[in-house]
């Protein structure tokens, strides 16, 4: 009777080892499956997480590429993930240094930000000299003579009046706007009292957009409220600030024409509604 009760206590204890095993494979089974699934998602966000990461950036103003000084400060974009790109600071980072009207972004896979700016104008270089009294020129001295050969060209003046002033090298922007540029020497060279508003640098800007339209590579030379030009061949070309861009295109056109009214012309006066040479 004993060896019986020994033998059934010997199955039971099998039996539960054996339910206990179950439960213990079966629990660890579930918990593999879901170490495996979190594993997956991991590795997932982690590759997706990859593929958002900026490698490339691409620049568009006005569909066309980017200038150099542009692409300088969104050089810093590249490392990050455009998930935590701020459209915004993006945005404000560039419209405190270039004056646009609006910057657009979208990414595309793998890894590659094409940024769009809106509203862009390519910036012109430009020397600014202020100084506290502006040169006399002949012209303004004897400018009730009508013989002109008693006065000096301006231009030659005012260019002897630079060669001993330091300039700051600066860009002047569609807008109205200068930022620093140490890297470039400016084409149009400006004298100035008193700092200008950005209608009067915005006017230069368009002035020197359609001088250079017109003329062949021109100085150009800003005293004060005056927009002087000068080419070989011809006379000397002033306009007043703020012009009338409509005016002085048509007169630009019509250059050629006017050089031929006086030969020994000195200037050429398009301020007006009639050009006036002297």
């Amino acid at each position: 009777m004993l060896r019986r009760r020994s033998s059934i206590s010997s199955t039971n204890t099998s039996k539960i080892r054996e339910r206990r095993f179950k439960i213990v494979f079966t629990g660890a089974g579930t918990w593999l499956k879901r170490i495996g699934i979190l594993l997956i998602i991991f590795l997932l966000i982690y590759f997706v997480f990859r593929l958002l990461i900026i490698n490339n950036v691409v620049c568009y103003t006005n569909k066309q590429p980017c200038s150099q000084d542009l692409e300088n400060l969104l050089v810093n974009l590249k490392g990050k993930n455009v998930l935590f790109i701020n459209r915004n600071a993006l945005k404000d980072s560039i419209k405190n240094i270039f004056p646009v009207d609006d910057v657009k972004y979208s990414f595309k896979l793998p890894n590659k930000l094409e940024v769009n700016v809106i509203g862009w104008q390519e910036a012109i270089p430009i020397d600014t000299y202020q100084v506290i009294n502006y040169p006399m020129l002949s012209m303004d001295v004897y400018g009730g003579a009508t013989d002109s050969g008693t006065w000096n060209r301006p231009v030659t003046e005012i260019q002897n009046f630079l060669n001993d002033q330091e300039p700051k090298s600066q860009r002047l922007w569609g807008k109205g706007r200068l930022t620093l540029d140490s890297t470039v020497s400016g084409t149009i060279k400006d004298i100035f009292v008193s700092n200008q508003d950005e209608d009067t640098l915005s006017n230069i800007y368009q002035l020197t957009l359609l001088s250079e339209k017109y003329l062949s590579n021109p100085k150009i030379y800003v005293l004060g409220s005056r927009f002087f030009l000068s080419q070989d061949g011809l006379p000397d070309i002033i306009i007043y600030i703020p012009a009338d861009l409509g005016r002085v295109e048509s007169a630009l056109q019509s250059i050629n024409y006017l050089v031929t009214i006086k030969k020994d012309a000195k200037v050429i006066d398009l301020s007006f509604k009639h050009p006036i040479i002297k």
